[in-house]
């Protein structure tokens, strides 16, 4: 894995990015925490080997990544990527690659702010106290800004209180589903059908593009009548800081985040008897359409 394997951002976003993935990393999230490198085999990149932190809270435990939102692989190859990618636009300002060292993110305040620093520990370094290393990039972010992550401390307020009643839509839905041999959509009357029988009235949850790993959700849709559409997130619940990931219509997230964020959503609605996914193969890839199901009785 290298550098160009992720989107030309700027290290700022980088960063951030970086921040948000440590909070899924922790089996709480952390008041701070740190990302040890070293060099890859070949030397040439910045490869972790060391995740170290203090927990914010105590309590409100979130449950395993590996059960919600992530495999903890598919995180750890993240952190590799954005690691090596913010190290080339490092190389690009001062002309050397940092491979050794580590990124720190610490509160700097009681209002909420953090600072991310990011270390050069190469032995070769001039003008570095022992085993302190020399600050290449140092970046304050305030708790609005930190408010904008994906993965906040209210974000998993919220999921600790619902995540049983997710889980248990999920089984309930899929129950649902297995009642059919055969299922199919009416497109213009947005129908799930079985042999030419409505049996589901549907509402666009969100479309997930897989090649450029963008979500969107369905409110966002609007070339969807509104009565297609799953509703804006304009209850209270849903509006408070820190809830960006139901907020903003487009994510770039994993498949499996979408789905679980679809799945989060349908919970949480009233008459809502399953999420089904349905994929268009088009010009631009592997395109996922998450549907709302709204059982129609046969009674």
């Amino acid at each position: 894995m290298n550098s160009n394997q992720t989107p030309q951002i700027t290290p700022d976003e980088i960063l951030f990015e970086l921040v948000d993935i440590g909070h899924l990393l922790f089996p709480n999230v952390p008041n701070d925490f740190q990302f040890d490198f070293i060099p890859t085999e070949d030397g040439l990149w910045p490869a972790l080997n060391n995740l170290s932190g203090n927990p914010l809270k105590l309590e409100d435990r979130t449950i395993p990544v590996e059960n919600a939102f992530a495999s903890e692989n598919e995180l750890l190859d993240r952190v590799n990527a954005y690691l090596q990618a913010l190290s080339g636009r490092i190389e690009e300002e001062v002309g050397k690659r940092i491979v050794n060292g580590a990124l720190m993110i610490q509160p700097v305040d009681n209002d909420g702010a953090k600072e991310v620093w990011f270390v050069d520990r190469d032995k070769e370094s001039e003008d570095q106290e022992e085993n302190e290393g020399i600050v290449r990039l140092k970046r304050r972010f305030d708790k609005s800004e930190l408010q904008s992550l994906f993965f906040t401390p209210e974000f998993f307020t919220l999921w600790n209180k619902v995540k049983d009643g997710v889980f248990d839509f999920e089984q309930r839905s899929g129950t649902w589903l297995t009642q059919f041999s055969t299922l199919s959509l009416d497109r213009e009357q947005r129908l799930l059908v079985q042999d030419g029988t409505p049996v589901g009235h549907l509402r666009l949850g969100a479309t997930y593009h897989r090649d450029s790993q963008t979500m969107m959700w369905g409110f966002a849709h609007e070339n969807l009548p509104e009565i297609h559409r799953c509703p804006p997130p304009v209850d209270a619940m849903w509006q408070q800081p820190g809830l960006g990931l139901f907020q903003k219509p487009e994510l770039i997230i994993s498949e499996k985040m979408a789905i679980r964020l679809v799945q989060t959503r349908a919970s949480l609605m009233k008459n809502i008897d399953a999420v089904i996914r349905l994929t268009h193969n088009g010009e631009h890839g592997l395109l996922d359409f998450m549907w709302l199901v709204e059982g129609i009785s046969s009674t």
